[in-house]
């Protein structure tokens, strides 16, 4: 009968360790400063914005940056870290990514969450919605990757002590221009 009950309360306890990691890979949490910087992408261009409810996780983008930063095609400048620095940090940060539940009462008013993957645009065929990562923020950079039907780019943003989040510059890996 103990070994019955020891067998049962080892279960158990194995169980709940399983349930903990299992909720620690699931959270849907976005931090404070994650919000900060998702308002500082939108707010204050009196455009409305639909985005996915849900962060990506897609994590090939890195490469890509990577080949632009060897290549030395990023339009933006560093002052406190070498380039290789902040690639570094960039890869390690982004492997930890994961899809994250965006709360529709913490964006700016002209943002608006749709649970739908494609949007239907006048000429009756359909495009992705626009998605975006979770915000990556090392020190005083933070990183948005944006996916959207004809652009792909990775958006940094500096902060700015007495204004928040200000976008420094958009790297593009993939535009598609039309007339």
């Amino acid at each position: 009968m103990n070994s019955i009950f020891s067998k049962i309360t080892a279960m158990l306890i194995i169980s709940l360790c399983f349930a903990k990691v299992k909720a620690q890979e699931i959270d849907n949490g976005l931090s404070e400063e994650q919000y900060k910087v998702i308002e500082s992408l939108f707010s204050n261009r009196g455009i409305d914005f639909t985005i996915y409810y849900q962060t990506i996780d897609f994590k090939s983008w890195i490469e890509l940056i990577d080949l632009r930063f060897k290549q030395n095609t990023i339009p933006c400048s560093f002052e406190e870290s070498s380039l290789q620095e902040i690639v570094g940090e960039l890869k390690v940060a982004a492997s930890g990514i994961s899809i994250k539940t965006i709360e529709q009462d913490r964006l700016p008013s002209n943002v608006e969450l749709t649970q739908n993957l494609l949007k239907k645009n006048n000429s009756r065929s359909y495009y992705p919605t626009r998605s975006i990562s979770e915000p990556i923020i090392i020190n005083d950079y933070a990183y948005i990757f944006d996916k959207q039907n004809n652009a792909e780019t990775l958006i940094l943003f500096k902060r700015d002590k007495l204004n928040g989040w200000a976008i420094k510059c958009f790297i593009e890996f993939y535009l598609v221009i039309t007339d």
